[in-house]
């Protein structure tokens, strides 16, 4: 383990970055997550007992720092549909620097919502409320329409995890098996 909280920081700051960027933060709001990451490391780093791997005590606390950011959006939550063109759909990419990145970004587009399509509604519902940003909990109570033996989070759980099978299945049925196949 490095020495110093120095060491570690320059040995993880790649890791930290590469995870923040996983979670499709602006690059606005980017800085602000690593630094508060960061902070959270340095002030947690007294009780790491060297149970867990550094880098994946390190992954936690970022990952929890990015759930943070994206639950504390006031726009968290905010119904988009899916089908009407009134509202503008979040960009794909940041920001699109040429004819082709744009293209790309409209049938990556244009293929989420074929494959949300093909999902029975119960996987279709949770999937889309969880793209939205709502929590498994909060799913859950959404599905509680009459009140009698309400779905609860591992219920939820349960039908993302089923979904993304049929995601999968189904880009598999297209040829389609990974996100470096649609840029191909």
């Amino acid at each position: 383990m490095p020495e110093d909280f120095e060491d570690i920081f320059y040995s993880y700051q790649d890791l930290v970055w590469s995870i923040i960027n996983s979670r499709h933060i602006s690059s606005a709001d980017a800085d602000d997550v690593f630094m508060e990451s960061w902070y959270s490391i340095r002030k947690s780093l007294r009780n790491y007992r060297g149970e867990a791997r550094l880098q994946s005590w390190i992954g936690t606390i970022v990952y929890r720092r990015c759930a943070d950011y994206w639950t504390s959006r006031p726009d968290r939550g905010t119904f988009i549909p899916l089908d009407d063109d009134e509202y503008p759909d979040p960009p794909l990419f940041i920001e699109p620097v040429t004819p082709r990145d744009i293209l790309i970004s409209e049938e990556v587009k244009s293929l989420v919502h074929e494959v949300l399509e093909d999902l029975d509604e119960d996987h279709r519902f949770v999937i889309e409320k969880r793209l939205e940003g709502f929590l498994y909990r909060e799913i859950a109570e959404m599905m509680n329409n009459d009140g009698t033996n309400p779905p609860d989070a591992n219920w939820v759980g349960k039908r993302i995890y089923e979904a993304k099978i049929q995601i999968i299945d189904i880009l598999k049925s297209r040829n389609i098996f990974g996100p470096e196949n649609i840029l191909e």
